[in-house]
């Protein structure tokens, strides 16, 4: 614990001990050795008692003119009313003689029983250090506690972060945790119902086998003659066309064969005209002609109907292309939609590196300079200690030396004064002048 200042009073009046200021007291007064008094004796007004229209008096002269006895101007009235003053006077005079003998004895004794006592200051100096070496420990472990306080702010501030910046990642995974659900409770709904559909078209293909061979067996025994069934293949039809022209082609060939046949004798019989050799020529010319247009018509049948299947291939080829298509746009979007997913995460987690870096070097921006107010804090308590040893070692001899008119407040309580109390205002202005940057 600090040493309590303590200001004794020798009289117990402060006004002894402290100086007098100049509004309050008047100078010294000094009385001449002409009224019983050998040595000058130095007073002030307020010791004295007297007012100050008989100071001022007693300043004009030190002693009163008594008037020559040969002559007698006064009156006795007044004459023994000048006697009594004067006897009132040199008696106050007296007693202030003797009271001011008393203090200046009584100051000597109080110098020298505190030129005694501050010898004995050893006890008080291992109590100092003990206090400033407990303060000095205090402070540090202070300052220990302040910056794991803030590790720990510093580390809860990280982890608040992480939860901040990880709650979206969360929410959006709950969402898709719900949305799989759903589709799962979707997918399982829809198995049920194709067990369900399953189920009853295992049931109709169980009848449909016992109908498929009540009909083998009814087939088994009535066996029928029913004619091939017609083939919708493209060559097929053609193979169909061309055989259908080609037999009408012949058909109507055998028919002009029979027809020229039973004609022939009549025109060798018969001596024709030339009109008529020349409608007969004409005639032949159109069935040919007749027979070359449908030899015509069955090619152009044939090849609309080559047509036809070709288009109908092409219009397949371009339906299975334009799916094809499909499929490579809905895969070609799902890797962009990937793509893009990918460099977000990646653009996040770049994100996140920039701020742990930041935030570590921050860290170690805090953490060296924690190191050097540690620093200067021990420092600053290995000069304050050594200048508190500096002025043990001064302080006694200080008090010894001075002499007796500086007062009381200017002896060794002076050490006092400026002792711990002046080491720890400089500690604590030290600390709020350390303390700036740590608010900045």
């Amino acid at each position: 614990m600090p040493v309590p200042r303590r200001r004794a009073s020798l009289l117990g009046h402060g006004s002894a001990e402290r100086p007098v200021s100049a509004g309050t007291c008047a100078g010294r007064v000094t009385v001449s050795s002409h009224l019983g008094s050998g040595t000058g004796t130095r007073v002030t007004r307020r010791a004295l008692g007297i007012s100050s229209v008989f100071l001022q008096g007693t300043r004009s002269s030190a002693a009163p003119v008594i008037p020559k006895t040969g002559k007698d101007t006064c009156t006795p009235g007044l004459r023994s009313g000048l006697g009594w003053s004067l006897v009132d006077y040199r008696d106050k005079v007296q007693a202030l003689e003797r009271l001011n003998s008393e203090l200046e004895q009584q100051i000597r004794a109080v110098l020298q029983q505190r030129a005694h006592s501050a010898t004995s200051w050893e006890p008080l100096r291992a109590q100092w250090e003990n206090v400033y070496r407990q303060v000095s420990e205090e402070i540090l472990s202070n300052a220990r506690l302040m910056l794991e306080t803030e590790n720990v702010q510093n580390k809860a501030d990280d982890f608040k972060d992480r939860f901040d910046s990880e709650r979206p990642w969360r929410q959006e995974l709950e969402e898709e945790i719900s949305a799989l659900l759903k589709v799962s409770e979707e997918a399982s709904q829809t198995r049920e119902d194709l067990q369900r559909r399953s189920d009853d078209l295992w049931a109709e293909l169980q009848q449909l086998q016992l109908s498929h061979q009540q009909d083998v067996r009814r087939l088994y025994t009535h066996e029928l003659d029913q004619p091939d069934c017609t083939q919708t293949g493209l060559d097929q039809v053609l193979d169909h066309i061309r055989a259908h022209w080609e037999r009408v082609c012949e058909e109507s060939r055998v028919q002009s064969d029979a027809e020229t046949k039973v004609r022939l004798p009549l025109v060798f019989s018969v001596a024709l005209s030339p009109d008529q050799e020349q409608v007969e020529e004409l005639k032949t010319e159109v069935q040919e002609a007749a027979s070359k247009l449908q030899s015509l018509q069955a090619q152009t049948e044939s090849l609309r109907a080559l047509k036809r299947g070709l288009e109908a291939s092409l219009g397949d080829a371009r339906h299975w292309q334009e799916v094809e298509l499909q499929n490579l746009g809905s895969v070609v979007s799902g890797l962009d939609s990937e793509l893009n997913q990918v460099r977000a995460e990646a653009e996040s987690q770049r994100r996140d590196l920039d701020t742990l870096l930041s935030n570590k070097q921050r860290l170690e921006q805090e953490v060296l300079l924690y190191h050097s107010l540690l620093k200067g804090e021990e420092t600053r308590y290995q000069g304050l200690d050594q200048g508190l040893d500096q002025e043990l070692d001064q302080g006694p001899d200080q008090g010894l030396d001075q002499s007796p008119d500086q007062g009381p407040d200017q002896g060794p309580d002076q050490g006092l004064d400026q002792g711990p109390d002046q080491g720890l205002d400089q500690d604590s202005g030290t600390r709020g002048t350390q303390e700036i940057p740590e608010e900045q």
